[in-house]
């Protein structure tokens, strides 16, 4: 299932060990089956209409979008229709950035709403509308960001970018590790001191490292040299 990135296909009826890789098959199979044909066409109003049709999906079948996993929908699950709301709104964010310009004081707009999705992702909302208020958040944040400013400059620090890179690694990783901490005693919900919550941190960065430099990045070069260019391959496999 991990392989064929099926762990959210709608064959399986739950998540088995590395749970958090049900959203890497969703995207991998959004990706193939539907991005790849609206992003060669430049087809805008079909992303518009998936987009609006799996938010339509969501809020009628399952309001507490974060909580879209595998439930079944048919011969799918909402956790990929999820997928496609996102995939699709992300690609109109895109073209809206690449086509729009700067609005005055955006440099405020992009604060107020970092801090305002922050708190989001603090309190973790769980009533159905303060959901869909934190995804619109985000969305409106992401597409405020594309454009450069002070605050965009200081996201880009070279220990966020860091982290950002190593974030795919961390989100892998963190629920198998997380389930062997608990079944060994390490880690025991709601009794767990500093010092051991610490450890754990501690423990994935290291993997989330040796993951990211050992198999990501290689991985990364490989791939997008595969369809370039002699002369552009090794400066992308450079700035990989």
């Amino acid at each position: 299932a991990h392989l064929l990135f099926l762990q959210n296909s709608g064959i399986m009826d739950g998540l088995t060990l590395n749970f958090p890789s049900w959203s890497i098959g969703a995207e991998f199979w959004v990706n193939v089956l539907l991005l790849w044909f609206v992003v060669m066409g430049r087809r805008v109003g079909l992303a518009a209409l998936l987009g609006g049709a799996a938010l339509a999906v969501l809020l009628l079948y399952h309001p507490k979008f974060d909580h879209a996993h595998h439930q079944s929908f048919y011969i799918t699950t909402l956790g990929t229709v999820r997928c496609v709301a996102g995939v699709m709104f992300g690609y109109l964010i895109y073209e809206i950035t690449r086509r729009g310009k700067p609005l005055p004081w955006l440099q405020a707009v992009q604060a107020v709403l970092l801090v305002a999705a922050l708190y989001m992702c603090v309190t973790g909302p769980s009533e159905p509308r303060s959901n869909m208020v934190a995804y619109g958040l985000m969305a409106c944040l992401l597409a405020a960001l594309a454009y450069p400013t002070a605050l965009t400059r200081w996201l880009g620090h070279p220990v966020l970018a860091w982290l950002g890179n190593l974030s795919f690694a961390i989100y892998m990783i963190h629920g198998p590790l997380l389930i062997a901490a608990r079944r060994s005693g390490f880690i025991i919900p709601n009794q767990t001191t500093w010092m051991e919550g610490a450890a754990y941190i501690a423990i994935l960065m290291f993997l989330a490292v040796g993951s990211f430099s050992l198999l990501e990045k290689p991985a990364k070069k490989r791939i997008l040299a595969l369809g370039m260019p002699d002369r552009s391959r090794q400066a992308t496999q450079d700035r990989a």
